[in-house]
């Protein structure tokens, strides 16, 4: 009697070689293109399971494996995108004006103008955990400084229970109803002198920047 599983064992076996060769060159040229796998033994089933479906399987764990690599990429923040981010603010003499460190990352949305559109343009291309210096000058940053919006008025139109201090912030209306925030740079029995800049206008602003998530 003929032995047919030596026959068929040679088939397996010589279908087995096929397979892993094949398997070889994918590897070669997928490193090749760059892309770095782990690819552990129990994905590589040649000898236990119809060859077709370990190639299969091993080319689904690739493209998988080449997904992922493809979306670590995407992590980018880009605009419209929300992210959080720590972020240090100085000024020219490397006086620290403001920082988030220590405290929560800020949030916000790029392209949504809510912080300075320079700031918002500095996260753009970065990556989660990175880091960068950037310096914003002041006309993009809080604009120059405006002599015409410094004025000085009678004290007589303040509430006379309200004692005016050097440095100290006010919420006053205009003409219109809209809110003007003014600091109070100097004050006599007769007058008070109001100052509408924004306390950082004229400044040039350095940050250092850390990209935390994009949410």
């Amino acid at each position: 009697m003929v032995d047919e599983a030596v026959p068929a064992a040679e088939a397996v076996s010589a279908a087995a070689n096929v397979a892993t060769n094949a398997l070889r060159q994918n590897l070669i040229e997928l490193q090749q293109n760059g892309i770095k796998l782990q690819i552990s033994s129990s994905l590589i089933q040649i000898l236990s399971v119809p060859c077709k479906h370990s190639i299969a399987s091993l080319t689904y764990s690739l493209g998988r494996n080449d997904q992922k690599t493809k979306g670590a990429i995407m992590t980018q923040a880009k605009l419209g995108d929300t992210v959080k981010v720590h972020y240090t603010g100085k000024l020219d003499d490397d006086i620290v004006f403001q920082t988030s460190v220590g405290h929560k990352p800020l949030e916000f949305t790029i392209g949504d103008e809510q912080i300075i559109p320079a700031f918002e343009q500095a996260i753009v291309g970065m990556n989660p955990g990175e880091s960068k210096n950037t310096k914003i000058p002041a006309e993009e940053a809080f604009g120059p400084y405006r002599d015409e919006l410094v004025q000085t008025v009678d004290r007589s139109q303040f509430p006379a229970d309200l004692e005016p201090e050097v440095g100290q912030k006010l919420n006053m209306s205009n003409e219109g109803g809209g809110a003007i925030f003014v600091t109070v740079t100097d004050f006599s029995e007769s007058s008070v002198t109001l100052d509408a800049n924004h306390p950082l206008a004229g400044e040039d602003l350095t940050f250092d920047i850390q990209l935390v998530e994009v949410v």
